[in-house]
């Protein structure tokens, strides 16, 4: 049975979230820029039993900024630059957290 989504917690909430930036830029509707935070999911809702303290650690990871580029003309690709190079071309305008987390975690162990 479907109860709205939401992350069961029983007690105390504490959570760390990990947030990834993302410059993407629009050229065919006047060159606009965006700043956006990546995390895990778009909204996180928690349903707390018991709970009495609520601790949310945020690592922002500010060098792993991600850039997506709209067409520059009708013919031309959009594109999707990852923090390791990696470029993904006509795909999703918002990078693949799992993706981000592997470069992560790779960067990490070296």
């Amino acid at each position: 049975v479907f109860d709205g989504g939401y992350i069961k917690k029983t007690g105390d909430l504490n959570e760390e979230i990990i947030l990834f930036p993302l410059l993407s830029e629009r050229f065919l509707v006047g060159g606009r820029k965006s700043f956006n935070l990546v995390g895990k999911y778009d909204v996180m809702t928690y349903k707390m039993n018991n709970g009495r303290k609520i601790h949310l650690n945020v690592l922002y990871e500010k060098d792993f900024l991600s850039h997506w580029q709209g067409r520059k003309n009708q013919d031309a690709d959009t594109s999707l630059t990852y923090p390791d190079g990696t470029v993904i071309y006509n795909g999703d305008i918002k990078p693949d957290f799992d993706k981000l987390m592997r470069i992560l975690e790779s960067r990490n162990h070296k």
